[in-house]
């Protein structure tokens, strides 16, 4: 009950904002909260496989770790492996959205190893779940790019 007043309190803050497409990790939290949002937004939710949450081995169903950026959970997936996936993945969600305008609904994990991606490793924030943030470009060369919350 909670995710969901999340995830409906989510697509209020996105009523307004222009989505063109909304992507979303496979697993059931993530496709529960796209069509949510989707929904307000008239849009059907396209899976990306590689967005699912990092898979941490023996430490699956247990406490959630205290680092993300921990590098090599037991039987788990290697963080530099982790990022590579997500990349990957990102590489895919922006030939989807071309004009900018996409929404993406993953993890934890997923939102640490985008932060990664984009130099904006240090500092990062913890966010809650079905929180909506931004990602803008730097309008530096080779600066970080900048994360809000909507």
């Amino acid at each position: 009950d909670q995710g969901i007043r999340e995830a409906e309190r989510a697509a209020e803050l996105l009523a307004d904002v222009e989505i063109s497409a909304i992507c979303a990790s496979p697993l059931q939290r993530a496709q529960h909260t796209a069509e949510i949002i989707a929904t307000r937004h008239g849009l059907q939710i396209k899976t990306i496989d590689e967005f699912r949450e990092r898979n941490w081995g023996e430490l699956e169903g247990g406490a959630f770790p205290s680092s993300l950026g921990t590098p090599q959970p037991p039987g788990g997936e290697a963080l530099d492996e982790y990022v590579a996936r997500i990349e990957k993945a990102l590489t895919r969600f922006l030939h989807l959205t071309p004009n900018g305008c996409g929404l993406l609904v993953a993890h934890a994990g997923g939102f640490d190893a985008l932060c990664r991606i984009f130099g904006i490793e240090d500092g990062t924030p913890v966010i809650g779940n079905a929180q909506p943030i931004r990602f803008d470009p730097p309008e530096i060369p080779n600066a970080p790019w900048r994360i809000s919350s909507i």
